[in-house]
């Protein structure tokens, strides 16, 4: 398996959704910093303010 390393441009900070910022993309793995309390997927009790979501 051969990698091209590829580099990624931040998106503009009004693309970046409040409480959850871009740390690291690349083809395989997306990094994030999400405030504290928000959660990454949903439930049957919150399925709006979620990562996934964004």
């Amino acid at each position: 398996m051969t990698s091209d390393p590829k580099t990624f441009k931040q998106p503009p900070s009004r693309y970046q959704p409040r409480g959850l910022t871009i740390l690291y993309e690349d083809l395989n793995i997306l990094v994030i910093n999400k405030t504290s309390g928000m959660l990454t997927i949903s439930t049957d009790k919150e399925k709006d303010r979620t990562a996934a979501v964004f």
